[in-house]
């Protein structure tokens, strides 16, 4: 792990070097990292390692678009997971979410597990719609380039792994000034992630 340790400033330095350096050789290079960021800038290959077993491999988009498994989708980022019942080919409840989602595409045969990047909802505001979370504020953190929203489930019980992870970027902050909190986060069905775990 070769920039752990560092300040941003040296660690962005560093790795711009690394990189000049690298760009010449012919050569495989490995590298082990749990940064997310470092492994997709250096990255063309991943191996996703899990108590000395390869569970995920294959190149570095793919992985981060697809991974094939929750594990995966926690190193590469993702922060929402839920338990998912099968109801019918395009129908699950997403049982930590507390909530019935309808897909147009048939689900996979095998999975019982959804994952929802944090940054992908879209707030709606006013009606319900499909697919969407009641907006329940259970704390924001605010960070210098993106705003940080913790929802709780819409149920009585839920643990601290429920709870759901929104993380808004700059670019929303002035929709959220004029028009306030949305009433529901929507999940996009492109955007789902599904598991087999």
């Amino acid at each position: 792990e070769p920039f752990s340790a560092l300040d941003i400033h040296l660690k962005d330095r560093m790795q711009r070097e690394l990189a000049s350096q690298l760009a010449d050789f012919e050569g495989p290079v490995f590298m082990v990292s749990h940064s997310r960021d470092e492994i997709y800038r250096f990255s063309q290959e991943i191996l996703v390692v899990d108590q000395g077993r390869i569970i995920t491999r294959g190149n570095r988009r793919e992985v981060f678009e697809r991974p094939a498994s929750k594990k995966a989708a926690a190193l590469t980022g993702c922060k929402n997971f839920s338990k998912a019942l099968r109801i019918d080919d395009y129908t699950f409840m997403a049982e930590s979410w507390g909530i019935l989602v309808k897909v147009k595409r048939k689900l996979p045969d095998h999975m019982n597990y959804v994952g929802y990047r944090a940054h992908e909802f879209v707030p709606v505001w006013g009606r319900r719609q499909e697919n969407c979370i009641p907006f329940l504020l259970e704390r924001k953190d605010e960070l210098p380039f993106e705003e940080n929203y913790y929802i709780r489930p819409d149920r009585e019980e839920y643990s601290s792994e429920d709870i759901i992870s929104w993380f808004v970027q700059r670019s929303l902050w002035e929709s959220l000034k004029v028009k306030g909190l949305p009433d529901y986060l929507k999940i996009s069905e492109d955007a789902i992630l599904y598991f087999k775990e």
